[in-house]
């Protein structure tokens, strides 16, 4: 990325003390850059991609919410991506695949969301096949996903960066810097796994922490209940599992010009609990 994060901090007057506390937060990502495939037949089974449709095992049922199909949004090879030492929390073969509501009528604020998105694991290749998605299904455009690792950035939101009592003036330089770093890049879509996410409307751990275990958020009373204050120290316990993009080339769309954030609690993703996945969509 050019200059490092914490020289560009000092740059801009962050003490060299706290730039390393802070460049110590940064962690590293597979960055999914999506190529545009002619048909979805070109995609192996079991490879990485980006919309089409998913490889499934012969007894695999496609996710409902509210009685109308899932759409399936990609799936990667674990396989692939054993390679990255940071990868080493998720299995090492298999296949993870991701759904969500067609209709984008959740955002991951109420309790009552789940079951409107799905992470599921094929452990065993060997017996995958292309799955046949229902008639009413929304299928997107297949695109192969080329990999990459990147260094991400704390957000200035999050409970770590919170820990250490930033000034106004500090938080405003840590923002100003992720955007300068932002905005080097250039991939035309943010798609990411592991690694922090790149937040649109602040940082979700909070949210994911009190949503997932039953107390409304899509307003300050949530937030401000006696239920969410004994429920916020686990906040930081969240961690990014897979961050989906706004892609013209899947001719996908979150929101306005939003992201899919996919988090689990640090145990979950240790023990592959995937199913107890938290979905947030975020917009500009």
């Amino acid at each position: 990325m050019g200059e490092s994060f914490e020289t560009l901090l000092c740059a801009r007057g962050i003490t060299p003390e706290t730039a390393r506390k802070l460049a110590s937060l940064a962690r590293p990502a597979v960055r999914l850059s999506s190529r545009p495939l002619d048909d979805n037949r070109e995609s192996p089974i079991g490879a990485s991609r980006l919309g089409g449709t998913p490889d499934v095992s012969p007894g695999f049922v496609w996710p409902l919410w509210k009685g109308r199909p899932l759409s399936f949004l990609a799936q990667l090879d674990l396989s692939a991506l054993a390679s990255y030492p940071f990868c080493s929390v998720l299995p090492q073969r298999g296949v993870l695949a991701f759904f969500y509501d067609p209709d984008q009528e959740t955002w991951g604020f109420d309790p009552n969301d789940r079951g409107s998105w799905l992470v599921h694991f094929e452990p065993d290749p060997a017996v995958l096949r292309r799955g046949v998605p229902p008639e009413t299904a929304t299928v997107q455009r297949t695109c192969a996903l080329d990999t990459s690792e990147v260094e991400t950035l704390p957000s200035v939101d999050s409970p770590a960066v919170g820990a250490l009592e930033l000034t106004a003036e500090e938080r405003n330089v840590l923002w100003d810097v992720g955007e300068h770093i932002a905005e080097q890049s250039d991939a035309p879509a943010d798609h990411q796994l592991l690694g922090l996410a790149s937040p649109i409307q602040g940082d979700m751990q909070l949210e994911c922490q009190l949503a997932s275990n039953g107390v409304y958020c899509g307003d300050a009373a949530g937030y401000a209940s006696s239920r969410a204050r004994a429920l916020e120290a686990g906040a930081g316990d969240w961690r990014l599992l897979m961050q989906i993009d706004s892609d013209d080339n899947a001719e996908m769309m979150w929101g306005d010009c939003g992201r899919l954030y996919f988090w689990m609690t640090e145990d979950a993703l240790r023990q592959g609990a995937f199913a107890e996945s938290w979905m947030v969509l975020q917009g500009s």
